[in-house]
């Protein structure tokens, strides 16, 4: 189960509940609970970030576990409009898998961490990894390619000047990021 809530003016907050290969999104009111169903996707269990301004939802499919480490079938964003149920995919070129999905402070584009190889995850050597900046017409930017570092979030400040990073590293727990 994931819960966010988009920024003000925008009053929109959804959680997930996982199925079996869906997920179902719904809205709330923190106040006053639960609200109506939104949409549900097949496919998933997904990791998913609703857009700043409330109007979308970005999600990347979840990889599996194997003995080999965590494979991914579909490394492509899709992007869900709220108010029509659209849907959208941004395919994520060069890039074997992509693990979480965060949208930039303005919206404009998305930050997922990414491996280059199907079996990166931990077992085949940390230096496959990157953090990504893909923008919503797909124009990929690596941020810190092929790095020793598995990144898992990354969350802007509101105002764009910071980032949270959630990351596995063998040698560092602080990072601090100018420009980026």
């Amino acid at each position: 189960m994931n819960q966010q809530c988009a920024r003000l003016p925008s009053t929109l907050c959804i959680y997930s509940l996982t199925g079996s290969n869906q997920e179902s999104f719904f809205n709330f009111d923190p106040m006053y609970g639960t609200g109506m169903l939104l949409a549900t996707v097949e496919g998933g269990p997904f990791n998913w970030t609703l857009s700043p301004d409330g109007k979308y939802l970005a999600m990347v499919k979840r990889g599996f576990q194997t003995d080999f480490g965590i494979v991914q079938t579909d490394p492509g964003i899709q992007i869900l409009s709220i108010a029509d149920r659209s849907k959208r995919t941004i395919p994520v070129p060069g890039w074997a898998g992509i693990t979480t999905v965060d949208w930039s402070a303005d919206g404009k584009s998305l930050r997922t961490g990414a491996f280059h190889t199907k079996n990166a995850w931990r077992f085949a050597g940390l230096e496959t990894f990157a953090l990504l900046n893909i923008d919503l017409n797909g124009r990929v930017t690596a941020t810190f390619p092929k790095r020793n570092v598995s990144f898992y979030w990354a969350i802007s400040s509101p105002d764009g000047r910071r980032l949270a990073l959630a990351a596995a590293t063998d040698s560092s727990n602080v990072w601090l990021l100018q420009n980026f």
